[in-house]
């Protein structure tokens, strides 16, 4: 089954966001739209997803083209203002770096009591609007998602997400295989998957639509191997 192009429905950034300067564009955004990078010891350019590594951070615009043109401007060397050695396959790095962490998060999130998966289990839990967002795998028939889709729109009651002014919610990019939801989630063969509003299950969705927008032209499923949890 080829993507289905689907993404998550956003509700307004919190206003107090912080914000970083995009090295390429000059415009200062939301840290969450943005990526930064760090020198290694042997100054080789490293992203760092998670804003945890040491070093002078540059930060650019999350998404494929942005670091494509930074790496042919030679932009990494004059940011940091020395040698930086940038690889031209870093946008495919990224993109698998993302998808990585998105399937670890999702595993995180059904750790935390915020993932259900089955089609008839979705469908109770929809009954009861616990489903924030929906997400299936790239092999399910459209029948069963388009079903589960028009389910999950139909007119319910807003819940309130995690101290957000508004409720966030949406039908997921089918990109991963029920293979690598399967392996992420500890469970067999996984097709549709529903998450609860919460902290872990906004982080992948965050996660998921950054892997997206790495995600080369044409590209075929996410090749990606998360480990058994």
């Amino acid at each position: 089954m080829t993507t289905r192009t689907r993404t998550a429905k956003h509700a307004g950034r919190h206003g107090n966001e912080p914000v970083r300067r995009c090295a390429l564009s000059g415009q200062s955004l939301p840290k969450g739209d943005l990526i930064r990078f760090v020198l290694s010891p042997d100054h080789v350019v490293t992203p760092d997803l998670h804003c945890k590594l040491p070093g002078r951070g540059l930060w650019l615009r999350a998404e494929r083209a942005t670091i494509e043109e930074a790496l042919k401007k030679k932009l990494f060397s004059r940011g940091f203002r020395q040698k930086a050695l940038a690889n031209s396959d870093l946008p495919d790095m990224i993109y698998t770096l993302s998808g990585n962490d998105a399937l670890h998060t999702l595993s995180l999130a059904n750790k935390a009591g915020l993932v259900i998966t089955g089609y008839e289990k979705i469908r109770r839990a929809l009954d009861k609007g616990e489903i924030g967002w929906l997400l299936h795998a790239r092999e399910a028939s459209s029948n069963g998602s388009e079903k589960l889709d028009r389910y999950f729109a139909r007119p319910h009651d807003e819940h309130p997400d995690d101290g957000e002014q508004k409720p966030v919610s949406g039908v997921l990019a089918a990109l991963f295989t029920g293979e690598q939801l399967g392996l992420a989630l500890g469970r067999s063969n996984v097709i549709h998957t529903g998450l609860k509003r919460g902290v872990m299950a906004r982080r992948f969705v965050n996660a998921l639509q950054r892997t997206l927008s790495f995600q080369a032209p044409g590209a075929g499923h996410f090749s990606g191997r998360p480990e058994r949890t």
